[in-house]
Formats: structure tokens, C-alpha cells, sequence
């Protein structure tokens, strides 16, 4: 059985796919790992490909969300992104993006949805060096 924490986070994620299927775009991929970390969302339209962390809050919470995704993390998903796309030279011909969506829900044990908001382009590969 999840955790609340894990409970938290599968919801988020879910909430963050629809909005971008919504806008148009495909999820080619959820919970991508790679030996550096992992990518929550991979998702695509014609002209972006996107790689999507995804942090949940409680309403409670002081600390926001986006605020987790330091140099460290990433760099550990500029890393996970570098191979994935490596492994499918398919997507080359795509601009690529790093977002960041904050959720924010009631509970973590039985959430409820309160806001959630996407950051495209919160970073780049000229923020952080990867290697």
C-alpha cells in the first residue's frame, strides 16, 4: 500500500498529465529512470519535447514546491533527459524543455486538488553543467 507521501506524488503526477494532454500534448513516458535519478513526465507535441519534474504540497506546507528543484536535482534530470534522448534519437528533431508543475492538494492520505501550475522553461542546460 503507498504511502501518504507516494499517495501524494501518483496524484500530482496525474493531475500535471492531464493538464498537458489538455494543451495538446502526448505523455511518452511517466517515472523515466536512468542511473542519475528520474523524470516524472515526458511530454510531447509537434514542436517541444518536455521533461516535467512534478512536486506536490500540502496546503499546509510552508515551503513551495518548485522551490525543491535545486542545481542538484537538475542537473540529475538534465542527466536522465541527456540519455533518454540519447536511447531515442527519434526526438532530435524536437526544441527541448525542462518544466517544473507544482500541485497543491488537501491531504496527503485522501488528497483533494487545490491549484496546480506549470513552470515551462524553468531551467535550461546552461543553468547547470551536467557533466
Amino acid at each position: 500500500m503507498p504511502t501518504g507521501k507516494r499517495k501524494r506524488g501518483d496524484f500530482g503526477e496525474e493531475r500535471v498529465a492531464q493538464m498537458y494532454v489538455s494543451r495538446g500534448y502526448v505523455i511518452s513516458g511517466r517515472n523515466v529512470r536512468s542511473n542519475f535519478g528520474e523524470v516524472d513526465i515526458i511530454a510531447e507535441n509537434a514542436e517541444y519535447i518536455c521533461f516535467v519534474e512534478v512536486k506536490t504540497r500540502k496546503a499546509a506546507g510552508m515551503r513551495r514546491g518548485a522551490l525543491a528543484v535545486d542545481k542538484a536535482k537538475q542537473k540529475r534530470l538534465l542527466r536522465t533527459a541527456d540519455i533518454y534522448l540519447q536511447e531515442h534519437p527519434d526526438k532530435g528533431d524536437k526544441a527541448v524543455r525542462f518544466d517544473v508543475a507544482e500541485v497543491v492538494i488537501t491531504d496527503s492520505d485522501r488528497p483533494d486538488f487545490v491549484e496546480a501550475e506549470i513552470f515551462e522553461g524553468a531551467f535550461d542546460a546552461t543553468d547547470v553543467t551536467i557533466w
